[in-house]
This record gives structure tokens, C-alpha cells and sequence, in this order.
């Protein structure tokens, strides 16, 4: 992950419980990417 981070130059937010879908969604927003 740290070379996706370091080439994209943005860090990727970790989602906790792969699970809840509130949790990707909001990694996904944060990311620019919904």
C-alpha cells in the first residue's frame, strides 16, 4: 500500500470492517472516488 500511496501521492484510508458498507463508502469519499 505504501507504494500505491507514495505514487499517487495520497494516502489510502484503511476501512476497519470490511463489512460495513458505511465504512467503504466514506474511504471512497474521502478518496475523491463517489
Amino acid at each position: 500500500m505504501a507504494k500505491i500511496e507514495r505514487h499517487f501521492n495520497m494516502e489510502v484510508p484503511e476501512v476497519t470492517d470490511w463489512r460495513n458498507n458505511k465504512d467503504f463508502e466514506a474511504a471512497l469519499k474521502k478518496a475523491g472516488l463517489l
